[in-house]
């Protein structure tokens, strides 16, 4: 027997006709609809397998929760009110060891290991920095509280998300929380001392903690910004 012919040739159409099952598979490659009876574009075919390739990609990789650092901002009256809570905190612990626990200057109680407990009047910033200068360097230093609280309040408005706002309400507690030292002892009041193999690092107090949380948060935002 003769091999029977793969396709014939339709002169009038002018094209092949393939067999059935050769039809179907080139519809395959060529993306013919089998419902419709459309058939799409070789560029068209494409662009519809990526978007279903990234789909698919989407849906197997694990879902993350919404980011809260990157959620709306705190409103401004919320974010105020963080920030008196955490000057009010700050204080409350700076009353705690002047007047409750009745710590003499430079006494030290051992609390932890790595924690002491020393009564520190600090005249000049954060981390007993800059203690020389007198009255101008008091006058100076609660100037630069109050412009640094207005400048950092006034940023709080125009946050772009929940982190920026809270930076800038750490900030505006940590100086409140130091300025009141300032206006009602002349003096900040340090009493947290950090150490570890007979290294003593610096006295600090609550308010110097949130301005550094600040600190590490705006520069964190910095670096995933770039």
């Amino acid at each position: 027997k003769t091999a029977r012919p793969r396709f014939t040739r339709d002169r009038r159409r002018g094209r092949a006709v393939f067999p059935l099952a050769q039809r179907r598979r080139r519809a395959r490659v060529e993306g013919r609809a089998g419902r419709g009876g459309r058939c799409l574009r070789r560029g068209q075919l494409f662009s519809r397998l990526r978007a279903a390739a990234r789909e698919q990609l989407r849906r197997a990789m694990p879902q993350r929760s919404p980011n809260m650092m990157r959620a709306k901002p705190l409103p401004l009256k919320q974010a105020l009110a963080l920030a008196l809570g955490l000057a009010a905190l700050d204080q409350l612990s700076k009353i705690a060891i002047v007047f409750w626990a009745g710590f003499a200057t430079h006494e030290t109680r051992h609390i932890l290991p790595f924690l002491d407990f020393t009564l520190i009047w600090n005249y000049g910033i954060s981390y007993g920095l800059f203690t020389e200068g007198g009255t101008a360097r008091r006058i100076f230093l609660i100037g630069i509280a109050l412009a640094a609280i207005g400048f950092f309040t006034y940023l709080m408005r125009g946050a772009e998300y929940f982190r920026l706002s809270v930076a800038y309400a750490l900030i505006c507690g940590g100086a409140l929380g130091n300025l009141i030292d300032r206006l009602w002892h002349g003096a900040v009041v340090d009493f947290i001392s950090l150490h570890a193999a007979g290294y003593y690092w610096y006295v600090f107090n609550m308010a110097d903690i949130w301005i550094t949380g600040a600190v590490i948060i705006l520069i964190y935002d910095a670096f995933r910004a770039e």
